[in-house]
C-alpha cells in the first residue's frame, strides 16, 4: 500500500467552516481552525495509506527468501560457470547472502513491532483527534463528553459543544476525503475508517489522549479542567506526528 499523496486533499470550504464555528460555539480564528482541521484530515490520511509494521517485515522475509532461493539456484545450474570469465559470481553470492542476512536482522526488529498493539486505525484516528482537543483548548471549550456508560444512542440533546465539534469535524472529513483527488483505493480506505467511528468508540478514545478526570454531571458529563495547560499548542505536536 503506497502512502498517499495528502497535499491532494482539498480545502475546507466556507460552509464547511461555517459548521464548525457553529459547532464549536466559541469564536475562534477563522484560518486557524481551517487550517488544523484541514491538517488533521492530512494526518488521518497519511497514518491510514502508511504500510503497517506486519506489511514491511512480510515484504523484507520476501526479498530475503527469493535472494536466497536465487543463490541456490545460482549453486545448481551447470549453466553458471559460463558467466566467471566476465563476472565472479562468488563475491556477486557473497554480497546477496550479506544482504539477506541484513534483510532477514530488520525483519526480525520489525517482529517486536508486530502484535496485539494498535490498530492502524485507532492510530490514525488519535492524529485527526489530537488537533481538535487543541482547537477546543485554545477557543476555551471543556472537551467534555457524553457518559461512555449510556446505553443505546447518544442523545443529542446531551451532546456537550466539544462533542458536536468534533463530530462535525468527522462528517466533514468525509466529505473531503471523498472528494479529494486521491486514487480510489485511498479514498475508500479513509471513507470506511471514518464511518466505522461510533460515538462509543469515539468517546472511548478521547479518554485516552486526555485521560479521564473531573466529575459526571446529571447527564453523564465527563469534564476537565484545562486551565492547567492552556499554554500547551497541541496541534503544533500534531503537526510533527503528521509531517
Amino acid at each position: 500500500m503506497e502512502p498517499s499523496n495528502t497535499s491532494a486533499i482539498r480545502p475546507l470550504t466556507d460552509d464547511e467552516i461555517g459548521r464548525l464555528e457553529k459547532a464549536l460555539g466559541q469564536p475562534i480564528e477563522r484560518t486557524y481552525l481551517a487550517h488544523w482541521v484541514w491538517r488533521a484530515i492530512q494526518a488521518f490520511i497519511w497514518l491510514m495509506t502508511l504500510p503497517s509494521p506486519r506489511e514491511r517485515r512480510d515484504d523484507l522475509k520476501k526479498f530475503a527468501e527469493q535472494g536466497r532461493k536465487w543463490i541456490e539456484t545460482l549453486e545448481k545450474s551447470h549453466s553458471t560457470r559460463l558467466l566467471t570469465p566476465v563476472l565472479d559470481v562468488e563475491q556477486l553470492m557473497s554480497s546477496v547472502r550479506g544482504f539477506c542476512d541484513a534483510v532477514d536482522a530488520l525483519a526480525q526488529q520489525l517482529d517486536q513491532a508486530v502484535g496485539p498493539g494498535h490498530p492502524r486505525t485507532n492510530v490514525a484516528l488519535e492524529a485527526l483527534l489530537e488537533p481538535l482537543i487543541g482547537i477546543a483548548k485554545r477557543a476555551k471549550v471543556l472537551p467534555s463528553l457524553p457518559n461512555r456508560a449510556l446505553l443505546g444512542p447518544i442523545d443529542p440533546d446531551a451532546v456537550p459543544p466539544f462533542f458536536a465539534f468534533v463530530t462535525e469535524a468527522l462528517d466533514i472529513a468525509m466529505d473531503v476525503i471523498r472528494s479529494s483527488l486521491l486514487p480510489a483505493h485511498q479514498i475508500d480506505a479513509g471513507l470506511v475508517a471514518v464511518s466505522n467511528v461510533t460515538d462509543q468508540s469515539l468517546v472511548k478514545t478521547i479518554e485516552g489522549l486526555r485521560g479521564r478526570t473531573g466529575r459526571e454531571g446529571s447527564i453523564g458529563l465527563v469534564e476537565w479542567d484545562i486551565a492547567e495547560d492552556d499554554e500547551r499548542d497541541l496541534p503544533r505536536h500534531s503537526q510533527s506526528r503528521a509531517e
